[in-house]
């Protein structure tokens, strides 16, 4: 792959895992670009949670369960699959609008801890436990 001369825009390929925590750090958007599948429409890549997690704003191209947590949670913008001009505006609007992606970063964040993380699952089956004892 080649990042065809930009300067802000790098891609590296596959990468060991071990590499992931300083990638994820030196990159202002995560993109979950996958092609179409019947899979996705309820399968979530772990990949959005990791973005999420370090407040990586999202862009995807994924119908489905994915592009619902990120509407609702307001942590990225999901583009129609096979559009790269609407990838390439966003991109753009992104690069001109930091409090859009500063915005996406901190709700990233706030909806890993209380979704995914071990302590905000811990939070949800608390409250469900009184929910149930208080019936």
């Amino acid at each position: 792959m080649s990042d065809r001369g930009h300067q802000n825009i790098k891609i590296l390929g596959q990468k060991p895992r071990s590499e992931l925590p300083d990638i994820l750090a030196a990159s202002d958007v995560g993109l979950a670009l996958l092609r179409p599948s019947e899979v996705f429409k309820t399968a979530v890549p772990t990949k959005i949670y990791e973005y999420m997690a370090t407040g990586l704003p999202l862009l995807t191209n994924v119908a489905g369960e994915i592009t619902r947590i990120i509407t609702e949670s307001k942590t990225g913008i999901a583009i129609p699959n096979g559009n790269a001009a609407a990838l390439v505006e966003h991109i753009i609007k992104f690069e001109a609008d930091p409090n859009q992606l500063n915005t996406m970063s901190a709700a990233g964040i706030t909806h890993a801890h209380q979704t995914v993380s071990w302590s905000g699952r811990a939070e949800q089956f608390e409250q469900a436990l009184n929910k149930a004892i208080h019936r």
